[in-house]
């Protein structure tokens, strides 16, 4: 596998995406917590669709030290209201992911749950859901449970070139 260090904007997840597929896709963000990604997503992408996979039902995350829960899910609602793409979606990943078909989404961007085991789940899960060419993407490189993970499934899953910026944002496109 071939991990190479990008230099793109200030959120290089999105820039990225935008680069690479374009504006007026159809994405899923999977954990949103605030919202603040989605809506970088929003006014950059453009996107036709962009469901927001979160069930903000008042679980820890570790990542940010935060209790996530009705509040982030309010703030989340007014922050994205003015943009008629968002449709949210109250529901663990493994809860939402019976909700896509395969082959419907140009990307999806992985920012939930940062154990190992939830990562690795999430990347099994999701990859089949994006279109040939798209990009399965995450953030939070920088955790070892999340570098580790996503490595192991690029390893299963025969991924050959994996992208890392910052050692924080990383992706790969389907072919």
């Amino acid at each position: 596998m071939q991990e190479r260090i990008l230099e793109i904007g200030a959120r290089p997840a999105i820039d990225t995406i935008k680069k690479e597929l374009g504006i007026g896709i159809v994405g899923a963000e999977i954990g949103v917590n605030k919202g603040y990604n989605a809506c970088y997503i929003c006014n950059i992408i453009k996107p036709k669709t962009l469901y927001l996979i979160d069930p903000w039902n008042n679980f820890f995350d570790p990542a940010s030290g935060e209790i996530i829960g009705e509040a982030q899910y309010l703030t989340t609602k007014e922050l994205l209201q003015s943009f008629i793409c968002c449709n949210f979606i109250r529901k663990t990943s493994f809860e939402a992911i019976n909700d896509f078909t395969n082959e419907s989404l140009d990307f999806v961007y992985i920012d939930a749950d940062h154990s190992f085991n939830a990562v690795l789940s999430d990347a099994i899960r999701w990859y089949p859901k994006v279109k040939k060419n798209g990009i399965l993407s995450g953030h939070d490189f920088t955790t070892s449970s999340v570098a580790n993970a996503v490595k192991v499934f690029c390893k299963k899953a025969r991924i050959d070139k994996l992208y890392a910026q910052n050692e924080d944002f990383w992706f790969f496109k389907k072919e």
